[in-house]
This record gives C-alpha cells, structure tokens and sequence, in this order.
C-alpha cells in the first residue's frame, strides 16, 4: 500500500507552483486548468462583482490551519484583507464548474466556505 507524503501549510506556503494547488488537510490538490468559457466566465464575473466590494481572482486563502483554497472569484467587504493569505471569510465565493470537476469535491468546498467554517479544521 502506497502511502501519501503530507506537506505542513509552512511547506505549501513557501514553494512556488507553476499552477497553485490547494492545500486540503496536508495533501496537494491539483486544480484543472480554466478552458476559454471558464477564463471568460471568471473575467466577467470579477468585472461585475468589484463594484460590490474589493473583488479579485484565484486568491489563496486560509480557511483552517491545514486547508488553503483558492477560489475563482472573491468578494471581501470594504478595501478588501489586509493580509497576504486571507483568513477572514468573504461576502461571495465563486467557483465556476468544469467537466473535470466531481460534485462531491465542490460539495466539500461549499461546506468549507460555508458561514461559520473559517477558521475550524477538517
């Protein structure tokens, strides 16, 4: 049985990607490259969401400490966080779906956005 080498968020923070992963409970989680809808969609969206708050695109943020995601879209209140890796929860989260996506893997992200889940662990 193959065993999974875990990463400390100390490790995820200081290594630069080519194409950031999520950090999910000390595992590397690849995220699929954005096709042209996708890119579109994301460009749209962040152009129409940054009169609502401080908008931006694919930000990692800290939602526990073990478990960094990085959303398509943020929307923060005001002049937007003050740190470099967020981990005050946004107004909006925006994860646009892609072929490559499984349910259950966006269902655990909403829970993990969800009201009250910043800040706790797995």
């Amino acid at each position: 049985m193959a065993t999974k080498s875990l990463v400390t968020p100390q490790q995820y923070l200081a290594t630069p990607f080519e194409r950031e992963p999520e950090l999910v409970h000390g595992e590397l989680v690849e995220r699929p490259s954005p096709n042209l809808v996708h890119g579109r969609t994301q460009q749209r969206l962040a152009v129409h969401l940054d009169g609502v708050g401080y908008c931006c695109t694919e930000v990692r943020m800290r939602l526990a400490e073990d478990l960094y995601r990085i959303p398509d879209v943020a929307v923060f209140e005001g002049t937007g966080p003050t740190e470099a890796v967020p981990t005050a929860p946004p107004l909006l989260v925006v994860e646009i779906s892609s072929s490559d996506d499984r349910l259950d893997a966006m269902l655990q992200k909403l829970d993990e956005y969800a009201p009250g889940a910043f800040g706790t662990s797995g």
